[in-house]
């Protein structure tokens, strides 16, 4: 797989700083670890009614705010609910198809606008308008965004036409200081790209940053860049990639799609050190958590599986759940069964933390936002404190 440089020369910025611990989805780091303390008894707080998104496929949590992210529609259209801290305040926006992340400096969503367009949209003020911050990616659905202090990296994978050829992927790695320093003309101010590159015949890209910079795989590839996306290693392996999650020795861990079923890789710039097949289950796999001895979890709807930082078994369970999952800094993993919460010690002990009462559902969305746990119940966002 060839990544091609394009557009004009970019500019030279000091590389970010990649967060690993705590609130690591806030950080970029997309590696299910959170501060809070997962094995501890939930009770109950405040309820609120899902009335536009009764079903939301996932929570997206930071200080402050939760966003309710619906699925997306037939027609390419996906709703989603802005909250505040408490779960009240409810404020839905209309988007297309697309990833959707939350900057923690703002705080910030982004994802893609109604018109197709990558745009900020702020959490603090209802009143502010919707910010483009990129119109170079043509109507590409947003497959990925990371946000690593103050860069944005993005893949953006074109819609692939009924019997046509394999899309193209454009990556492209912005520094933005502020998304709500802004023009009169809605513009951002003090945006920079930093670098772009295209890559020709790919059904799926996924998208992993390292301390030293980000990870594209692809189609049978795998290309680490630094924070310029110039090539600091290339592998060539077989398979679809589905997920990467990064280690703190420089490592990453990733799922791919291959012939034999799904596959778990550890990643080393330039080079695959360890692949094992897991699961069939896992060709669904909905996470991919580092914990802090570098053991990885994966997370499907029907089961979880856990392995040392050497990709040795340590356990695993068959489950009814909603395919998300957490990992907080002792190693702890909560995750849903129906509609009980439970937290797995690294030996593979379950606590149960949370249950539903009787006759309830099965728990369809889980968040973690500071200490509070957030599910998603019988249509109902509820606080567990």
């Amino acid at each position: 797989m060839t990544w091609l440089e394009i557009g004009a020369k970019a500019v030279e910025l000091d590389p970010p700083r990649l967060v690993l611990t705590g609130d690591a989805a806030a950080h970029g780091a997309a590696n299910g670890r959170v501060s809070a303390r997962l094995d501890r008894p939930r009770t109950r707080g405040r309820v609120h009614a899902l009335t536009p998104i009764p079903a939301p496929t996932h929570l997206l949590t930071t200080p402050g705010f939760l966003v309710a992210v619906g699925a997306p529609e037939a027609d390419g259209r996906q709703s989603l609910e802005i909250r505040d801290a408490e779960g009240g305040s409810p404020r839905p926006i209309t988007g297309r198809r697309s990833r959707w992340v939350i900057d923690p400096r703002g705080p910030t969503l982004l994802g893609t606008s109604i018109e197709g367009a990558p745009t900020a949209w702020s959490l603090r003020d209802p009143d502010a308008r919707p910010v483009v911050w990129s119109t170079r990616l043509d109507g590409r659905v947003l497959e990925a965004i990371r946000v690593v202090g103050s860069h944005v990296l993005t893949a953006a994978l074109e819609e692939r036409s009924l019997g046509g050829p394999l899309p193209n992927v454009v990556v492209q790695l912005l520094h933005v200081p502020d998304f709500g320093h802004v023009s009169k003309w809605q513009t951002l101010r003090g945006a920079k790209r930093i670098a772009e590159r295209i890559a020709e015949n790919t059904p799926r890209v996924a998208v992993g940053v390292e301390t030293n910079g980000p990870i594209l795989a692809t189609l049978d590839a795998i290309y680490w860049a630094d924070w310029h996306l110039r090539p600091r290693g290339e592998a060539t392996v077989t398979g679809v990639p589905m997920m990467l999650s990064p280690r703190s020795d420089g490592r990453s861990w990733s799922v791919w799609l291959t012939a034999e079923g799904p596959v778990l890789r550890r990643l080393v710039p330039g080079a695959v050190d360890h692949e094992q097949v897991v699961h069939e289950a896992f060709m669904d796999t909905r996470g991919l958590l580092v914990g802090p001895d570098n053991g990885v979890t994966l997370v499907c709807r029907e089961r979880i599986q856990q392995f040392d930082a050497n990709g040795q078994l340590r356990f695993k369970f068959n489950f009814d759940s909603c395919g998300h999952a957490f990992v907080d800094a002792s190693g702890t993993t909560l995750f849903a069964q129906e509609s009980t919460l439970l937290a797995a010690s690294p030996t593979g002990q379950c606590t149960e933390v949370w249950a539903a009462p009787p006759g309830a559902g099965k728990i369809a969305a889980l968040g973690v936002s500071g200490d509070r746990v957030w599910v998603v119940l019988d249509g109902e966002l509820v606080a567990l404190d």
